[in-house]
């Protein structure tokens, strides 16, 4: 009892915690669905996580890192949706969501999402990603680099992209950053990035580098969304 007190307190204050894929930073934890998907006592901790977490007003994203050799798919995709549903940043792969709702075209599968949770960031591997909310889209093209090893390149993305959330960035430019970090560390093989400065440099350098493309309207959602305002 004493132990889950602790650890309570601990996830409410959320200053920074890791757990086999769960993950917490100040005022925003991260969760990731393997966690979930290594038993059912594992599941119920997760979920029991996220309630501590949200009853103390602690923002949740969560990625779904996807393992189907774990479990299967229809459990997969039941507990993970109901997770997505309890957190405010959804930061899945086109290839995790596509097994998971059956949608192929990623804007189907950011509107699939967008009903669960109030902003996604869809990861599309090469082809860049989408950040959408329930207002616009963005489309963010990958940046063309001398790729070798794309292991650990969506964790890159949701790390930087959570850690520019945390210094201040509005959403749109954590994820300009995520997207050129994730790039970046392709370049490298591994799934550990250990670009240090130089490596924020070149993020930085290619943001500044990249030509605006103009807005164009997204009809479906009845606004002007910003599809590729950055790129």
């Amino acid at each position: 009892m004493m132990r889950a007190a602790i650890i309570s307190v601990f996830i409410a204050v959320a200053a920074r915690l890791r757990f086999t894929g769960l993950k917490m930073c100040r005022k925003r934890p991260f969760a990731a669905r393997i966690s979930q998907a290594i038993s059912t006592s594992a599941c119920d901790a997760a979920f029991r996580a996220m309630e501590i977490a949200r009853a103390a007003g602690v923002r949740i994203s969560y990625d779904t890192n996807l393992r189907l050799r774990l479990w299967p798919a229809s459990r997969a995709a039941a507990v993970i949706h109901a997770a997505i549903a309890m957190a405010d940043i959804a930061l899945p792969s086109l290839e995790d969501a596509t097994a998971l709702t059956g949608l192929k075209n990623p804007y189907a599968i950011c509107d699939f999402y967008l009903r669960l949770t109030p902003l996604v960031v869809l990861k599309c591997g090469a082809e860049g990603a989408i950040l959408a909310t329930r207002e616009a889209r963005h489309r963010l093209p990958a940046h063309k680099v001398a790729a070798v090893d794309a292991t650990g390149a969506g964790d890159c993305f949701a790390g930087n992209f959570l850690a520019r959330l945390l210094a201040g960035d509005a959403p749109l430019d954590a994820a300009r950053y995520a997207n050129a970090a994730a790039a970046l560390s392709t370049t490298g093989y591994g799934g550990l990035w250990r670009g240090g400065a130089p490596a924020l440099a070149g993020c930085g350098a290619r943001l500044a580098r990249t030509p605006l493309i103009s807005p164009r309207r997204d009809y479906r959602l009845g606004v002007a969304a910003a599809l590729a305002a950055d790129w």
